[in-house]
């Protein structure tokens, strides 16, 4: 009898312990099975479905013990698992580490505001702080993160070819924070002994012109970007950098200018800037005589929110795109196809519409070397080892 009661009881707290699981169960977004772990608090997470956050929680029996940020997801086929995502890890405590085991799974949770106070130990910030801002090699320039996700592309306001507006998801990168300037391309020039940029008075370098952006052909742009381990950016990449992730729905709106909805005429070096009083301190500070290009660090107050300077006016940007319709633009235009490469962002002399964060131009014909000529800056993917730059 007792042996029958003592069985009972049992199969009693079982019962209560798995309601109790299944109660929170509808908490946990996400479950993945640990592929490996590194000392270096990296861990790689295999998943059966795209996370959708960039930051979890880790749940272990109901109690948050940590939290992961997803520094890079990328598709993967192997069994039941069709993403791999590398994750840097930190825990409220050393003893948890016996959770991360390489082949355990791990439950990941959203961060809430019931877990927020569990979690205020971890400062996640100090986690994404090392992916803000990186020096590259060879050419020792800073780069900012994009951070992975979802953001607006295109828009529903402006010229035809730049509908219709639609979410798109890409992975974490890093783009230049500054346009190439001259003296970034004779870095190039000297170490490749290339030919020099037809936008060089007689094919030399001045010193006058050295923190303006380069001028160069797609394809002078594109030799640039291979030297320095890099590439060029599409317009995906481009216009996330320049106006931010955004939402389709009434608490964020995604931003036609880099700083905001609202036209700045000081935030960029465009047709309207030049009209107007400040236009006239910008030439003293810089010695200038006349309209134009203007060093690549300047307008720092028109960046983007992720700390890209002059992504709008200045010198328009090469990207690597064919300029094509959109999924779901009906307009036709003999111009589509692999004919022609996009410019992003408009130039000095662009009015406010066209240094718009969706605004499409129309680049030189590639197979061409002597196509049109346009400012650049490069992209690359974010690695593990990457580490922010110093600025002090």
């Amino acid at each position: 009898m007792k042996r029958s009661c003592l069985l009972l009881s049992i199969v009693f707290i079982i019962l209560i312990s798995f309601s109790l699981f299944a109660e929170k169960k509808s908490d946990y977004e996400i479950y993945g099975n640990i592929e490996s772990r590194r000392k270096d608090n990296i861990i790689t997470v295999l998943f059966k479905n795209r996370p959708s956050e960039q930051a979890y929680l880790i749940l272990h029996k109901e109690e948050i013990i940590g939290g992961v940020e997803l520094l890079e997801t990328m598709d993967f086929t192997s069994g039941k698992y069709k993403y791999r995502s590398v994750a840097k890890y930190e825990l409220k405590n050393m003893k948890f580490s016996r959770v991360l085991k390489v082949g355990a799974d791990i439950c990941l949770v959203k961060s809430k505001d019931i877990y927020e106070k569990e979690y205020t130990d971890m400062k996640r910030k100090n986690v994404i702080s090392n992916f803000k801002s990186i020096i590259s090699d060879p050419d020792q320039r800073e780069m900012v993160f994009i951070v992975q996700g979802k953001f607006v592309f295109g828009s529903n306001r402006g010229e035809k070819d730049e509908y219709p507006e639609h979410l798109v998801y890409l992975d974490s990168y890093y783009i230049d924070r500054y346009e190439v300037s001259n003296s970034d391309y004779k870095k190039f020039v000297d170490a490749t002994y290339s030919k020099s940029p037809r936008s060089w008075k007689d094919g030399k370098f001045s010193m006058d012109d050295a923190d303006l952006p380069v001028m160069v052909t797609y394809h002078e742009a594109l030799s640039y970007a291979k030297w320095t381990g890099k590439r060029l950016p599409t317009e995906q990449e481009w216009e996330k950098a320049a106006r931010g992730p955004g939402l389709l729905d009434d608490s964020i709106k995604s931003i036609s200018y880099p700083w905001g909805n609202d036209f700045r005429p000081e935030y960029a070096n465009c047709l309207e800037f030049w009209a107007i009083g400040v236009a006239n301190e910008i030439k003293k500070k810089f010695y200038l005589h006349g309209k134009g290009l203007l060093p690549v660090v300047s307008f720092e107050k028109g960046s983007s929110p992720y700390g890209a300077i002059n992504m709008s006016g200045n010198a328009g940007e090469w990207t690597s795109s064919w300029y094509r319709a959109y999924s779901g633009n009906k307009r036709s235009d003999k111009r589509y196809g692999s004919q022609y490469k996009v410019i992003r962002g408009g130039a000095w002399y662009s009015p406010r519409d066209k240094i718009r964060a969706a605004s499409r131009q129309i680049g030189g014909i590639p197979d061409l070397y002597s196509d049109n000529t346009a400012g650049f800056r490069c992209v690359r993917k974010a690695k593990i080892l990457d580490r922010q730059a110093d600025h002090n």
